[in-house]
């Protein structure tokens, strides 16, 4: 039987510290999950992922809460999300180095849908 472990919260490294250096709501979530290190680590996201290799496991990753359009205006909203899919695209790029499979996820923040129009 194949464990699809979905919903799993994950901030890339650049978010990360990102969120530790801002202020408001941003800083004080990292300061929550600082303790939790698979949540902002790839290694230590792979190294809990093997202890269940046996298992046929395998995760979906999800940004974590809140949404980046929530972390400042339009402008910093939207580099967040640029921090967010490049961080993602780095975690598929390590996750198919390691394990052959990976999953991309995009982000679109509401800075980014009004710099498109």
């Amino acid at each position: 039987m194949k464990y699809i472990d979905a919903f799993n919260h994950f901030f890339p490294k650049q978010i990360w510290d990102k969120m530790l250096a801002s202020g408001g709501i941003a800083r004080d979530i990292g300061k929550r999950m600082r303790n939790i290190p698979c949540i902002y680590d790839l290694d230590e996201r792979f190294r809990v992922m093997d202890m269940f290799k046996d298992k046929n496991y395998t995760q979906i990753l999800s940004l974590g809460m809140p949404p980046m359009e929530a972390l400042g205006g339009p402008q910093e909203s939207l580099e967040y999300c640029k921090l967010a899919n490049d961080g993602l695209g780095a975690f598929l790029l390590a996750a198919w180095r390691k394990h052959g499979a990976g999953i991309r996820a995009a982000c679109l923040g509401e800075g980014f849908r009004r710099a498109l129009m």
